[in-house]
């Protein structure tokens, strides 16, 4: 260690150091700790599975404190924090102002008093950290969850939090965070809580919150297998609140049924915002999702009813699989058709292409034109020969325009004469072009 040290000290360019999982003691770390003052650009570091102690943890916060540190992010998981470094991390924090992420995770020697010392923190308007990673501490318990959610009610500088593996928080800590989460004040805008073991209960109260809340753009509730059909159908009615911030959900590792992706697909027919439902992973099969069900995905993305229809369509949604785990290989064709089309164009290029395909692909049909009003008409035809993707359908629509002949008043037979002072309306295409 004391060779490392010197080794750092013969430059100072340094911009993320990580010490992963070598359990040094404390005066190990208080001497690489010490070396790493002198790097004017050290923007994140990494000790997680260290012990930072009473001298580690002394050198650290003298890192912390010099006004010249860059440092963004640092990272603490399973680090032997307890109560009095907790206090101590958050006198820091109170100091220092350019870290924004801070990792506390399994560290199982922190109770209420040393989160409140966190969570009080955050709740000060000179506060910087604005991202708060608490994952698997097994002593967050319903108290300290009262703590978290009044502090997320009263507004802290969180923007991101993940309670993820918190086992001993109660269906009644999670009502609690989650009223939180509902508050006006709260700022959260990502939130991980996979592998909680919630239920249906749990996951109702988290539905409620998210009806009243236009901030979380992020959620991540993968892993959560114990919540049935009746669950998810509640949490789909949050993906119908009109002020709905979310961008990405992730339901990875969950039981997925037949009636629960119909939920999701009626809560998708009006929902412009949500990119991205991951709800499909290696439980999802043809064992427990029909081809009908694929099919009702299909239909919010693109109703074949009408153009009108096909128009209003959801044109927002792109991925239903996380391409970091999988790829689309195992949906229905026209779905991952369906997808691609909305991740590649843009939502107005996504809509006219589906109603190319759709609605004049194959045999030629005019009829749409001819019932069209007269004032969109020439909107139309421009829209659809915007680019290449409708040259071939202009084409065909020029060589047919001789059915406009007569729209809006009397259709004569063949070869009948027109009286000499009858108006027609026949369409000069050329002007319109």
């Amino acid at each position: 260690m004391r060779f490392l040290s010197k080794l750092l000290s013969r430059f100072n360019t340094l911009r993320e150091f990580q010490c992963l999982n070598g359990k040094l003691h404390d005066n190990n770390m208080e001497v690489i700790i010490q070396s790493l003052e002198g790097h004017s650009s050290l923007a994140k570091i990494d000790l997680g599975g260290n012990r930072v102690e009473g001298r580690a943890l002394a050198a650290l916060v003298g890192l912390m404190n010099n006004p010249n540190s860059p440092l963004m992010e640092l990272s603490l998981w399973d680090c032997s924090i307890d109560d009095e470094r907790a206090r101590i991390l958050a006198a820091a924090l109170a100091i220092n102002k350019t870290l924004r992420k801070l990792h506390l995770g399994e560290n199982k020697n922190i109770t209420i008093t040393g989160w409140r010392a966190i969570f009080t923190q955050l709740q000060s308007p000179q506060s910087s950290l604005d991202g708060l990673d608490l994952w698997k501490n097994y002593n967050i318990d319903i108290a300290v969850a009262n703590l978290l959610a009044n502090a997320l009610a009263n507004g802290t500088s969180l923007k991101a939090l993940n309670l993820g593996a918190s086992y001993e928080i109660t269906t009644e800590g999670w009502r609690a965070v989650f009223e939180g989460l509902s508050s006006p004040h709260c700022m959260l805008q990502e939130l991980l809580l996979c592998s909680n073991w919630f239920g249906d209960e749990e996951v109702t109260h988290l539905s409620n919150a998210l009806t009243s809340n236009c901030v979380l753009s992020e959620l991540d509730l993968s892993s959560n297998s114990e919540v049935t059909s009746s669950g998810w159908r509640a949490f789909s009615a949050a993906l119908q609140n009109p002020n709905s911030a979310l961008i990405s959900v992730s339901l990875r590792g969950n039981s997925i049924y037949d009636d629960a992706l119909t939920s999701f697909a009626n809560s998708l027919v009006h929902n412009n915002k949500l990119k991205e439902l991951y709800l499909a992973d290696n439980n999802i099969s043809s064992e427990n999702v029909t081809i009908t069900n694929w099919d009702a995905l299909s239909n919010v993305l693109c109703n074949k009813s009408s153009i009108n229809t096909t128009f209003n369509s959801n044109h927002t949604l792109q991925r239903i699989i996380d391409p970091k785990y999988s790829d689309e290989s195992r949906l229905p064709s026209d779905l991952q058709t369906l997808l691609q089309l909305n991740r590649e164009n843009t939502k107005s290029e996504a809509a006219r292409r589906k109603i190319l395909k759709v609605h004049f692909s194959g045999t030629f049909n005019m009829q749409p034109f001819i019932d069209m009003d007269l004032n969109a008409l020439p909107h139309a035809i421009a829209w659809m020969a915007r680019n290449e993707y409708g040259s071939s359908l202009t084409y065909t629509f020029v060589r047919n325009t001789t059915l406009f002949v007569g729209i809006g008043g009397e259709v004569r037979s063949e070869g009948e004469p027109v009286p000499k002072r009858q108006k027609t309306r026949r369409w000069n295409v050329c002007s319109i072009m």
